[in-house]
C-alpha cells in the first residue's frame, strides 16, 4: 500500500491532501475547524448537498438546515461544482446517511446519481452557533473532508459562506486518484485484500441468513441491564442467529491491552506520557 500510494502521489501535479490548521484554544469570535482536508473530483455528476440536521430540536429553527444546504449548493455551483439539494426527508436512510453509514451512503449516492455528497448538522445554544459538514465519496462511502464553523447566530450568512469556502477550495481533481489507489489492490502488499461485492440488505434472505453472535451469558458485561439489551438487540435481529466462541476475540484483546503490545507501547511512547500526563487522553495515559 505505502509503495503504491508512493507511485498515486508521483503521478499527481499537487497534493490532495493538506495538513490539518492549528488554531487557538481561545474562542475569539468565530473560528473555522478543519480535519486534515482532501480534495474531492466531481467532475463524475452532481453533487448532492443534504439538509443540514437540526440538533437543537427547536422546530422554529428548521429552516436554518434548508438555508444552509441551499447555500451551499449555490456556492458550489456558482464555482463551477454542479451540485443540487436534496430534502434529507425524502430519503429512506437519511439518518444513517447523515451518520457516515458506508453501506447507506453508496445505496443513496446511487440513488441520486450522485458521486458525492455532503451532509451535515447545526446546533445552537443561545446565541452561539455551530455548522459542522462532512464529503463522501459515494462509491465507497468513505469521508473526505470535514469542516465546522463556530460563530455567533446572527453572522449565519458569514458562517455559510466559510462553510461553502472551506468545501470549494476542497474539490479538486486528484482525490478519485488517491481513493481508487488506497481503496484498490496493491499487488505489492502482502496484507492488501480485494473488496468484496457489498451486500444489498434489501436481497437477503432472512429466513435463511445466518449471523454469529457471543451467547449473552458468556460475556463479562459486569451489569446484567446491559446484558439484557445484549439479549434484546440479537432477537431482533432479521435471519438465524448462530453462537461462535468469542474467547478468540478476548484472547486477542488481552494481547492487545495486557500483553507485549502494550509493553511496545510505552517503550514507544512512555517517556511522552509520562512528562506530558496532562496532554494525553484520560483511556490512553490509564492504558499506557
Amino acid at each position: 500500500m505505502i509503495a503504491a500510494l508512493q507511485r498515486a502521489t508521483r503521478s499527481i501535479a499537487r497534493t490532495a491532501l493538506a495538513g490539518a490548521a492549528i488554531l487557538p484554544a481561545a474562542w475569539n469570535g468565530s473560528q473555522v475547524l478543519a480535519q486534515p482536508g482532501g480534495s474531492v473530483d466531481a467532475a463524475g455528476g452532481p453533487v448532492a448537498v443534504l439538509s443540514f440536521i437540526n440538533l437543537s430540536r427547536d422546530s422554529a429553527d428548521e429552516w436554518v438546515g434548508v438555508g444552509i444546504a441551499e447555500s451551499l449548493a449555490s456556492e458550489l455551483s456558482r464555482a463551477g461544482i454542479a451540485s443540487r439539494r436534496t430534502e434529507t426527508a425524502s430519503l429512506p436512510r437519511a439518518t444513517e446517511v447523515g451518520l457516515g453509514a458506508p453501506d447507506a451512503l453508496v445505496e443513496t449516492g446511487r440513488a441520486l446519481g450522485a458521486p458525492w455528497i455532503v451532509t451535515g448538522a447545526w446546533q445552537r445554544t443561545a446565541d452561539r452557533l455551530r455548522v459542522t459538514a462532512r464529503v463522501f465519496e459515494t462509491g465507497t462511502g468513505a469521508e473526505v473532508d470535514a469542516a465546522t464553523v463556530d460563530g455567533a447566530f446572527d453572522d449565519l450568512f458569514d458562517l455559510q459562506d466559510r462553510i461553502a469556502a472551506q468545501l470549494r477550495d476542497a474539490f479538486g481533481p486528484d482525490a478519485r486518484a488517491v481513493a481508487e489507489v488506497v481503496g484498490g489492490f496493491d499487488a505489492e502488499d502482502p496484507f492488501s485484500r480485494r473488496l468484496q461485492r457489498r451486500i444489498d440488505h434489501n436481497s437477503v434472505d432472512t429466513a435463511s441468513a445466518r449471523f454469529g453472535f457471543a451467547p449473552p451469558a458468556t460475556l463479562p458485561f459486569g451489569d446484567e441491564a446491559y446484558r439484557d439489551l445484549y439479549a434484546a438487540c440479537v432477537a431482533r435481529l432479521p435471519g438465524q442467529p448462530q453462537p461462535v466462541d468469542w474467547r478468540p476475540f478476548q484472547a486477542a484483546g488481552r494481547l492487545l491491552y495486557e500483553g507485549p503490545w502494550l509493553a511496545e507501547r510505552y517503550a514507544a511512547v512512555g517517556g511522552f506520557v509520562v512528562a506530558n500526563a496532562a496532554d494525553c487522553h484520560p483511556v490512553t495515559r490509564a492504558v499506557i
